[in-house]
């Protein structure tokens, strides 16, 4: 019985503590994806467009999971509203190669934008696991999941 009272304890602590971390407000940033494209955030944001960030490590099996969920999720909404919603996966470590990313990219067949380093956006979020997944919308970029 100690030991469920335990877990719980522990449960609860890493619950708090991810919430302490993440923000309600996005970060904003203007990069150019592997591809070349440059991306402004909160130019996106203030457009009436829905951007999901997500943050992967290359040799994460649940990253790719996720990262397919996202992208059938996206591609049913997007036949009622096209072009509202953004995917764009990050490299979790900053020295993730844009080379690594693209490949990463086109091993999956995902056709959304990567880039090759959020490692100081995952710390602005509270990311603690992989992946981390955060969504971001309306013209004052509130942080609606993490």
């Amino acid at each position: 019985m100690i030991y469920k009272f335990r877990f719980l304890f522990i449960l609860l602590f890493v619950s708090t503590l991810n919430d302490a971390f993440s923000q309600p407000v996005a970060m904003d940033f203007s990069l150019d994806d592997c591809g070349g494209t440059n991306h402004h955030l909160f130019s996106e944001l203030d457009a009436g467009k829905v951007v999901i960030l997500d943050f992967v490590m290359l040799n994460c099996a649940p990253c790719i999971v996720a990262t397919n969920a996202l992208s059938e999720i996206v591609s049913g909404y997007e036949a009622s509203h096209p072009g509202r919603v953004r995917i764009y996966s990050f490299g979790f470590l900053n020295s993730y190669t844009c080379e690594q990313m693209t490949a990463w990219k086109n091993s999956n067949n995902y056709e959304h934008s990567v880039f090759s380093g959020g490692e100081e956006q995952v710390a602005y979020y509270g990311g603690m696991g992989m992946p981390t997944i955060v969504g971001i919308g309306t013209n004052e970029h509130n942080v609606f999941f993490k």
